[in-house]
Protein backbone atom coordinates (compact mmCIF):
# COMPACT_ATOMS: atom_id res chain seq x y z
CA UNK A 1 0.00 0.00 0.00
CA UNK A 2 1.33 3.27 -0.81
CA UNK A 3 2.41 5.55 1.73
CA UNK A 4 0.57 9.56 1.24
CA UNK A 5 3.65 12.04 1.59
CA UNK A 6 2.13 14.94 4.20
CA UNK A 7 1.63 17.90 2.34
CA UNK A 8 3.81 19.83 5.11
CA UNK A 9 7.08 17.67 4.03
CA UNK A 10 5.85 18.12 0.29
CA UNK A 11 6.33 21.80 0.70
CA UNK A 12 9.60 21.07 2.51
CA UNK A 13 10.97 19.51 -0.11
CA UNK A 14 9.92 21.87 -2.54
CA UNK A 15 11.31 24.81 -0.78
CA UNK A 16 14.76 22.17 -0.63
CA UNK A 17 14.23 22.15 -4.16
CA UNK A 18 14.47 26.03 -4.84
CA UNK A 19 17.20 26.50 -2.02
CA UNK A 20 19.18 24.74 -4.46
CA UNK A 21 18.45 26.00 -7.64
CA UNK A 22 18.88 29.73 -6.18
CA UNK A 23 22.46 28.62 -4.80
CA UNK A 24 23.33 26.99 -8.04
CA UNK A 25 21.99 29.69 -9.82
CA UNK A 26 24.32 32.57 -7.61
CA UNK A 27 27.41 30.26 -7.69
CA UNK A 28 27.37 30.30 -11.27
CA UNK A 29 26.58 34.05 -11.53
CA UNK A 30 29.84 34.95 -9.20
CA UNK A 31 31.98 32.63 -11.20
CA UNK A 32 31.17 34.56 -14.15
CA UNK A 33 31.16 38.04 -12.09
CA UNK A 34 34.02 40.57 -12.38
CA UNK A 35 36.45 39.45 -8.94
CA UNK A 36 36.62 41.99 -6.58
CA UNK A 37 40.90 43.15 -5.86
CA UNK A 38 42.39 40.43 -2.99
CA UNK A 39 43.16 42.08 -0.11
CA UNK A 40 46.71 41.98 0.05
CA UNK A 41 48.69 42.00 -3.30
CA UNK A 42 52.32 41.48 -3.50
CA UNK A 43 54.94 41.98 -6.56
CA UNK A 44 57.78 39.96 -6.14
CA UNK A 45 60.19 37.12 -7.44
CA UNK A 46 60.76 39.45 -10.39
CA UNK A 47 57.75 40.12 -11.16
CA UNK A 48 56.62 43.42 -13.09
CA UNK A 49 52.64 44.84 -12.97
CA UNK A 50 52.23 47.51 -15.43
CA UNK A 51 49.04 49.84 -14.82
CA UNK A 52 48.26 51.98 -17.82
CA UNK A 53 45.28 54.24 -18.57
CA UNK A 54 44.65 52.88 -21.92
CA UNK A 55 44.24 49.95 -20.98
CA UNK A 56 44.70 46.64 -20.32
CA UNK A 57 47.22 44.65 -23.02
CA UNK A 58 48.20 48.31 -24.05
CA UNK A 59 51.61 50.00 -24.37
CA UNK A 60 55.17 48.47 -24.46
CA UNK A 61 55.72 46.43 -22.64
CA UNK A 62 52.14 45.84 -22.40
CA UNK A 63 50.21 46.41 -19.34
CA UNK A 64 49.34 43.52 -16.92
CA UNK A 65 46.37 45.11 -14.55
CA UNK A 66 43.52 47.41 -15.67
CA UNK A 67 43.53 50.89 -14.44
CA UNK A 68 42.09 51.91 -11.94
CA UNK A 69 43.92 48.77 -9.93
CA UNK A 70 41.82 49.12 -6.66
CA UNK A 71 43.93 47.27 -3.88
CA UNK A 72 41.22 46.84 -1.10
CA UNK A 73 44.30 45.72 1.22
CA UNK A 74 47.91 46.57 1.21
CA UNK A 75 50.26 46.55 -1.79
CA UNK A 76 53.81 45.28 -1.25
CA UNK A 77 56.37 45.91 -4.25
CA UNK A 78 59.61 43.29 -3.30
CA UNK A 79 58.71 41.20 -0.61
CA UNK A 80 61.56 38.95 -0.61
CA UNK A 81 63.17 39.06 -3.79
CA UNK A 82 62.41 41.76 -6.72
CA UNK A 83 59.27 43.30 -7.71
CA UNK A 84 59.13 46.09 -9.65
CA UNK A 85 55.35 48.19 -10.71
CA UNK A 86 55.43 50.58 -13.04
CA UNK A 87 52.01 53.41 -13.73
CA UNK A 88 52.12 55.24 -16.71
CA UNK A 89 49.42 57.27 -19.03
CA UNK A 90 47.13 58.07 -16.63
CA UNK A 91 47.18 55.08 -15.03
CA UNK A 92 45.71 55.09 -11.21
CA UNK A 93 46.55 52.69 -8.41
CA UNK A 94 45.32 52.88 -4.90
CA UNK A 95 45.71 50.70 -1.86
CA UNK A 96 45.78 51.27 1.41
CA UNK A 97 49.90 50.85 2.96
CA UNK A 98 52.46 50.42 0.64
CA UNK A 99 55.65 48.71 0.98
CA UNK A 100 58.59 48.94 -1.37
CA UNK A 101 61.60 46.09 -0.59
CA UNK A 102 60.11 44.59 2.66
CA UNK A 103 63.05 42.00 3.37
CA UNK A 104 67.04 42.64 4.00
CA UNK A 105 67.63 41.33 0.53
CA UNK A 106 64.58 42.53 -1.33
CA UNK A 107 64.25 45.19 -4.30
CA UNK A 108 61.55 46.98 -5.04
CA UNK A 109 61.09 49.90 -8.10
CA UNK A 110 57.57 51.64 -8.50
CA UNK A 111 57.50 54.55 -11.56
CA UNK A 112 54.68 56.68 -11.40
CA UNK A 113 55.31 58.86 -14.88
CA UNK A 114 53.16 61.33 -17.36
CA UNK A 115 50.72 63.28 -16.46
CA UNK A 116 47.35 62.07 -14.75
CA UNK A 117 49.31 58.80 -13.70
CA UNK A 118 48.74 58.61 -9.61
CA UNK A 119 49.81 55.99 -6.79
CA UNK A 120 47.52 56.64 -3.90
CA UNK A 121 48.20 55.50 -0.49
CA UNK A 122 45.59 55.99 2.03
CA UNK A 123 47.89 54.75 5.24
CA UNK A 124 51.63 54.71 4.91
CA UNK A 125 54.38 54.05 2.13
CA UNK A 126 57.43 52.51 3.10
CA UNK A 127 59.88 53.33 0.04
CA UNK A 128 62.44 50.57 1.46
CA UNK A 129 61.37 48.75 4.81
CA UNK A 130 64.25 46.67 5.53
CA UNK A 131 65.99 46.04 1.65
CA UNK A 132 66.71 48.46 -1.38
CA UNK A 133 63.37 50.56 -2.30
CA UNK A 134 63.42 53.61 -5.23
CA UNK A 135 60.45 55.43 -5.75
CA UNK A 136 60.55 57.48 -8.86
CA UNK A 137 57.66 59.67 -9.64
CA UNK A 138 58.82 61.90 -13.12
CA UNK A 139 57.06 63.88 -16.08
CA UNK A 140 54.02 64.76 -14.50
CA UNK A 141 53.37 61.62 -12.69
CA UNK A 142 51.88 62.05 -8.85
CA UNK A 143 51.90 60.40 -5.31
CA UNK A 144 49.98 60.75 -1.96
CA UNK A 145 50.31 59.18 0.84
CA UNK A 146 49.06 59.60 4.60
CA UNK A 147 52.84 59.29 5.90
CA UNK A 148 55.71 57.95 4.42
CA UNK A 149 59.37 57.22 5.07
CA UNK A 150 62.62 56.23 3.31
CA UNK A 151 65.21 53.42 4.17
CA UNK A 152 62.45 52.24 7.33
CA UNK A 153 64.64 50.05 8.93
CA UNK A 154 67.96 49.21 7.24
CA UNK A 155 70.05 50.19 4.04
CA UNK A 156 69.79 52.55 1.01
CA UNK A 157 66.80 53.93 -0.52
CA UNK A 158 65.94 56.53 -2.83
CA UNK A 159 63.01 58.27 -3.81
CA UNK A 160 62.94 61.28 -6.23
CA UNK A 161 60.60 63.53 -7.83
CA UNK A 162 61.63 64.83 -11.43
CA UNK A 163 60.31 67.06 -13.84
CA UNK A 164 57.30 69.60 -14.03
CA UNK A 165 54.29 68.63 -13.02
CA UNK A 166 55.46 65.81 -10.64
CA UNK A 167 53.99 65.95 -7.25
CA UNK A 168 54.61 63.93 -3.89
CA UNK A 169 52.08 64.61 -1.11
CA UNK A 170 52.18 63.47 2.34
CA UNK A 171 49.62 64.39 4.24
CA UNK A 172 51.14 63.78 7.87
CA UNK A 173 54.63 62.91 8.11
CA UNK A 174 58.36 62.26 6.13
CA UNK A 175 60.82 60.80 7.44
CA UNK A 176 64.11 60.67 5.26
CA UNK A 177 66.92 57.87 6.76
CA UNK A 178 64.67 56.90 9.66
CA UNK A 179 66.77 53.56 10.68
CA UNK A 180 68.70 53.60 7.50
CA UNK A 181 70.38 56.32 4.72
CA UNK A 182 67.63 57.59 2.57
CA UNK A 183 67.68 59.92 -0.22
CA UNK A 184 65.58 62.35 -1.52
CA UNK A 185 65.99 63.91 -4.52
CA UNK A 186 63.59 66.92 -6.26
CA UNK A 187 64.91 68.28 -9.20
CA UNK A 188 63.74 70.02 -12.56
CA UNK A 189 60.58 71.26 -11.83
CA UNK A 190 59.43 68.37 -9.47
CA UNK A 191 57.26 69.75 -6.23
CA UNK A 192 57.27 67.96 -2.49
CA UNK A 193 54.56 68.69 -0.21
CA UNK A 194 54.63 67.29 3.57
CA UNK A 195 52.70 67.83 7.18
CA UNK A 196 56.42 67.84 8.74
CA UNK A 197 59.51 65.97 7.97
CA UNK A 198 62.43 64.61 9.60
CA UNK A 199 66.00 63.87 8.17
CA UNK A 200 67.89 61.58 10.36
CA UNK A 201 65.64 60.39 12.48
CA UNK A 202 66.98 57.31 14.81
CA UNK A 203 70.66 57.01 15.64
CA UNK A 204 72.70 55.65 12.88
CA UNK A 205 70.10 56.44 10.24
CA UNK A 206 71.19 59.11 7.60
CA UNK A 207 68.97 61.10 5.68
CA UNK A 208 69.28 63.76 2.81
CA UNK A 209 67.35 65.65 1.05
CA UNK A 210 68.26 67.83 -2.22
CA UNK A 211 66.12 70.77 -3.94
CA UNK A 212 67.93 71.69 -7.01
CA UNK A 213 66.84 73.68 -10.60
CA UNK A 214 64.11 76.26 -11.03
CA UNK A 215 60.95 75.60 -10.03
CA UNK A 216 61.72 72.74 -7.73
CA UNK A 217 59.92 73.25 -4.60
CA UNK A 218 59.71 71.26 -0.88
CA UNK A 219 56.42 72.74 0.92
CA UNK A 220 56.89 71.70 4.27
CA UNK A 221 53.95 73.01 6.08
CA UNK A 222 55.12 71.93 10.24
CA UNK A 223 58.37 71.57 11.91
CA UNK A 224 61.88 70.02 10.03
CA UNK A 225 64.40 67.79 12.19
CA UNK A 226 67.25 67.94 10.58
CA UNK A 227 69.27 65.22 12.65
CA UNK A 228 66.91 64.55 14.97
CA UNK A 229 69.02 61.58 16.41
CA UNK A 230 71.02 60.64 13.36
CA UNK A 231 72.80 63.00 11.08
CA UNK A 232 70.44 64.71 8.56
CA UNK A 233 71.77 67.10 5.52
CA UNK A 234 69.36 69.68 3.16
CA UNK A 235 70.66 70.96 0.16
CA UNK A 236 68.83 73.90 -1.81
CA UNK A 237 70.78 74.81 -5.44
CA UNK A 238 70.01 75.95 -8.92
CA UNK A 239 67.24 78.00 -8.22
CA UNK A 240 65.56 75.46 -6.02
CA UNK A 241 63.03 76.50 -3.22
CA UNK A 242 62.41 75.16 0.19
CA UNK A 243 60.02 76.33 2.43
CA UNK A 244 59.33 75.11 6.09
CA UNK A 245 57.70 75.88 9.59
CA UNK A 246 60.58 75.83 12.79
CA UNK A 247 63.82 74.26 11.77
CA UNK A 248 65.80 72.33 14.39
CA UNK A 249 69.63 70.84 13.40
CA UNK A 250 71.67 68.86 15.55
CA UNK A 251 68.56 67.94 17.66
CA UNK A 252 69.42 65.07 19.81
CA UNK A 253 73.15 64.25 21.73
CA UNK A 254 75.37 63.20 18.90
CA UNK A 255 72.79 64.48 16.14
CA UNK A 256 74.25 66.28 13.21
CA UNK A 257 72.22 68.47 11.39
CA UNK A 258 74.04 70.86 7.89
CA UNK A 259 71.47 72.96 5.61
CA UNK A 260 73.74 74.35 2.19
CA UNK A 261 71.91 76.86 0.29
CA UNK A 262 73.55 77.66 -2.99
CA UNK A 263 73.16 79.62 -6.24
CA UNK A 264 71.21 82.19 -7.47
CA UNK A 265 67.86 81.89 -6.99
CA UNK A 266 68.18 79.49 -4.55
CA UNK A 267 65.88 80.28 -1.43
CA UNK A 268 65.25 78.43 2.17
CA UNK A 269 62.19 80.63 3.98
CA UNK A 270 61.75 79.46 7.13
CA UNK A 271 58.39 80.00 8.78
CA UNK A 272 59.47 79.72 12.72
CA UNK A 273 62.83 79.92 14.29
CA UNK A 274 65.41 78.32 13.02
CA UNK A 275 67.93 76.57 15.21
CA UNK A 276 71.26 75.52 14.32
CA UNK A 277 72.46 73.15 16.91
CA UNK A 278 71.13 72.08 19.58
CA UNK A 279 72.07 69.35 22.03
CA UNK A 280 74.16 68.01 19.16
CA UNK A 281 76.04 69.86 16.20
CA UNK A 282 74.67 72.07 13.14
CA UNK A 283 75.91 74.27 10.27
CA UNK A 284 73.81 76.35 7.39
CA UNK A 285 76.39 77.78 4.79
CA UNK A 286 74.56 80.57 2.14
CA UNK A 287 76.70 81.48 -0.90
CA UNK A 288 76.94 81.67 -4.65
CA UNK A 289 73.42 84.33 -4.16
CA UNK A 290 71.54 82.47 -2.23
CA UNK A 291 69.47 83.38 0.41
CA UNK A 292 67.91 82.34 3.57
CA UNK A 293 65.27 84.48 5.34
CA UNK A 294 63.15 83.54 8.90
CA UNK A 295 60.26 85.09 10.11
CA UNK A 296 61.37 84.45 13.55
CA UNK A 297 64.53 84.34 15.43
CA UNK A 298 67.89 82.43 14.33
CA UNK A 299 70.07 80.80 16.98
CA UNK A 300 73.23 79.14 16.70
CA UNK A 301 73.91 76.60 19.23
CA UNK A 302 70.63 76.39 21.32
CA UNK A 303 72.30 74.39 24.27
CA UNK A 304 75.57 71.92 24.36
CA UNK A 305 75.98 71.47 20.61
CA UNK A 306 77.95 73.62 18.05
CA UNK A 307 75.97 76.30 15.44
CA UNK A 308 77.87 77.39 12.78
CA UNK A 309 76.53 79.98 9.92
CA UNK A 310 78.77 80.80 6.58
CA UNK A 311 77.32 83.78 4.36
CA UNK A 312 79.64 84.16 1.39
CA UNK A 313 79.78 85.36 -1.83
CA UNK A 314 78.02 88.05 -3.83
CA UNK A 315 74.28 88.58 -3.00
CA UNK A 316 74.26 85.53 -0.28
CA UNK A 317 71.69 86.80 2.23
CA UNK A 318 70.48 85.89 5.45
CA UNK A 319 67.54 87.70 7.22
CA UNK A 320 66.61 86.86 10.32
CA UNK A 321 63.07 88.36 11.56
CA UNK A 322 63.32 87.83 15.13
CA UNK A 323 67.03 88.00 17.53
CA UNK A 324 69.87 86.88 15.55
CA UNK A 325 71.61 85.00 19.18
CA UNK A 326 74.78 83.56 18.59
CA UNK A 327 75.57 80.88 21.81
CA UNK A 328 73.92 80.22 24.92
CA UNK A 329 75.79 79.24 28.15
CA UNK A 330 77.60 75.64 26.88
CA UNK A 331 77.54 75.47 23.47
CA UNK A 332 80.08 76.91 20.85
CA UNK A 333 78.75 79.52 17.78
CA UNK A 334 80.22 81.35 15.03
CA UNK A 335 78.88 83.45 11.75
CA UNK A 336 81.09 83.91 9.36
CA UNK A 337 80.18 86.74 6.45
CA UNK A 338 82.41 87.01 3.65
CA UNK A 339 83.34 87.99 -0.23
CA UNK A 340 80.10 90.13 -0.36
CA UNK A 341 77.73 87.90 2.07
CA UNK A 342 75.24 89.47 4.55
CA UNK A 343 72.83 89.57 7.47
CA UNK A 344 70.74 90.73 8.56
CA UNK A 345 69.16 90.78 12.00
CA UNK A 346 66.57 93.68 13.74
CA UNK A 347 66.72 95.96 16.04
CA UNK A 348 65.45 95.94 19.76
CA UNK A 349 63.62 98.90 21.35
CA UNK A 350 67.34 99.82 22.53
CA UNK A 351 67.94 99.81 18.97
CA UNK A 352 71.00 97.18 19.82
CA UNK A 353 71.48 94.34 17.40
CA UNK A 354 70.14 91.60 19.57
CA UNK A 355 72.99 89.51 20.18
CA UNK A 356 73.94 89.85 16.60
CA UNK A 357 78.03 89.27 16.36
CA UNK A 358 80.78 87.19 14.70
CA UNK A 359 83.16 87.76 11.95
CA UNK A 360 83.11 88.93 8.55
CA UNK A 361 85.72 89.34 5.68
CA UNK A 362 85.90 90.74 2.17
CA UNK A 363 84.20 94.16 0.51
CA UNK A 364 81.03 94.38 0.51
CA UNK A 365 80.64 91.91 3.15
CA UNK A 366 77.69 93.58 6.39
CA UNK A 367 76.68 92.61 8.84
CA UNK A 368 73.20 95.21 9.92
CA UNK A 369 70.48 95.59 11.93
CA UNK A 370 67.35 96.75 10.52
CA UNK A 371 64.55 97.99 12.40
Amino acid sequence: MATSVPNSARRATARRGALLCSTALVAAALAFAPQAAQAQEAIDGGAHEIVDGDGLGEGAPPSTRPSPWIVGGNLTVGEITTGLLTVRNRGSVSNDNGWIAIGSDATGTVTVTGPGSTWTVGAGLSVGQSGAGALTIADGGAVLAGSASIASHGGTSTATVTGPGSSWTVTNSLNVGEGGAGILTIEDGGALTTGYANLGRFGGSAGTATVTGAGSSWTNAGSLFLGEVGTGALSVAEGGAMSSGAIYMGYGFGAGGTATITGTDSTLTVTGDLYVGMNGNGSVTVSNGAQLSTTNSVYLSYGPGSGALTVTGPGSTVYSGGPFSLGGDVGDSIATVSDGGRIYAPLDHHRHRRGLAGGRDGDGSRIRAHQ
